[in-house]
């Protein structure tokens, strides 16, 4: 598709691809005709919004300079909408809205905002929202974007900004231990003792509160779901010290249940969300511990027992690929657990799994192996699998780097890189794989 060219993103309807260059910075390709121009200059990353009407691009920092700029779908340039940018976050709700911190020239720190419904071709106009004094001990400030408030917090400080009546309000709970629902409805506080408070975001009302068992060494807190959190403590001894005395609850307004003797995680990605955790069985075997997946806290989807593994999992959550076994020695394999029989397949030296994703109709899990050729080269293959039989239908010339699945029709972009060399000097090229 792009020759000399790294990829950033695809926008959901695979209208527009986004890429950098060495030479040429930060390019768009219209797929449907192939046309690429140049819209900004090279940036770090960058990513569409959820329905692909806007593209924000984060820049490097380049001579204490760090620029931000955004592109919509017919503008022939993206509009520089920061300069000095250090924390960036998009809503994408009831309100659509671009939020980031920036520092100004009197050595401050603002808060600005672009509502999406305001850029045109012309411009994309930037409110400022409100300014705090910079800190040269931390200078780092985290954002959470809501459809009604902004949080803005920095060091233990909290500040909330009212989007509807432009109030800016100090909030007094400590920033070390807030956590933010996903959809920003609710906060949640863990005050020493594992004292756990939830909060309604827009009245700061008192919702529930309860008390989990005490850790003695370390914890952690985060949101399972829009009321409900999972808390983590370690009553191990000493760091490192086996065997470990870890333990995972689950915490709503009906009090605390444990759900494993483990660490457990919620997994990224959106609703349907799962519970993953781990435990580790030998003090001294890198690949002995036990996986389990679960549905919702305490309800286990998938495991595996005292082996390396890796899980991948459908988007309906109904399939489970999972990678077993050490890596760069024999026995590694792939066992699916899914509604239609199945068996495990084993992988070809040097015994290296690349990518893993699903495309559907039918269902099977994409992934790339070297293979080892009778003369003692290497070959790079894209092959799907669905549990029973394994297809290769696509030979990689170089080292693929993360797998971006599109789907309506299922399409994987990924960017290629020739073998040897660094990842600084090697050419690359993107490349498009239909299934």
């Amino acid at each position: 598709m792009l020759r000399d060219a790294a990829l950033l993103d695809v926008d959901g309807q695979q209208r527009f691809l986004a890429a950098v260059t060495r030479d040429d910075g930060t390019l768009v390709q219209e797929l449907s005709t192939g046309t690429t121009w140049p819209i900004a200059p090279k940036a770090e990353s960058g990513s569409f919004t959820r329905e692909g009407n806007l593209l924000v691009l984060q820049g490097p920092v380049t001579n204490d300079v760090r620029a931000l700029w955004v592109w919509q779908p017919g503008q022939a340039q993206a509009h520089e909408v920061g300069h000095h940018w250090a924390s960036a976050v998009v809503n994408e709700g009831t309100r659509r809205y671009l939020a980031f911190t920036e520092k100004t020239p009197d050595d401050a720190v603002a808060l600005r905002m672009v509502p999406f419904e305001t850029c045109t071709a012309e411009a994309c106009p930037v409110r400022t929202l409100f300014r705090i004094e910079n800190d040269a001990y931390y200078p780092v400030a985290t954002l959470h974007a809501g459809d009604r408030f902004i949080w803005l917090t920095k060091k233990e400080r909290v500040w909330r900004v009212d989007l509807e009546s432009g109030e800016v309000k100090p909030i007094e709970h400590s920033a070390t231990w807030l956590r933010f629902s996903p959809s920003r409805t609710r906060f949640a506080e863990l005050t020493p003792g594992q004292h756990i408070r939830m909060y309604d975001s827009a009245t700061e009302a008192l919702l529930w509160e309860t008390t989990a068992e005490a850790s003695t060494w370390g914890f952690t807190f985060s949101f399972f779901d829009e009321d409900s959190v999972i808390l983590n403590v370690n009553q191990t001894e000493e760091f490192g010290a086996f065997p470990e005395d870890r333990k995972s609850f689950h915490c709503s307004a009906q009090g605390c249940v444990q759900v494993a003797d483990a660490q457990c995680e919620p997994r990224p990605g959106n609703p349907p969300r799962l519970l993953s955790c781990f435990r580790r069985n030998s003090p001294t075997v890198n690949y002995s511990h036990d996986s389990i997946l679960m549905r919702t806290p305490g309800v286990v989807l998938s495991q595996r027992g005292d082996v390396f593994s890796d899980s991948y999992v459908s988007e309906d959550t109904e399939t489970v690929v999972w990678l077993t076994g050490k890596p760069s020695e024999p026995g590694l394999k792939l066992e699916w657990e899914g509604v239609q029989p199945s068996q495990p397949l084993v992988l070809p030296e040097p015994y290296y799994l690349r990518g893993g994703v699903f495309v559907e109709d039918p269902r099977r899990f994409v992934f790339s192996v070297d293979k080892t050729l009778p003369d003692g080269g290497k070959e790079r293959v894209l092959s799907t699998w669905d549990g029973q039989t394994a297809q290769e239908l696509y030979r990689i010339d170089g080292i693929p780097g993360p797998f971006l699945m599109r789907t309506q029709p299922s399409t994987l972009y990924t960017t290629v890189r020739e073998f040897g060399g660094d990842v600084v000097t090697n050419p690359s090229a993107i490349q498009r794989f239909s299934f």
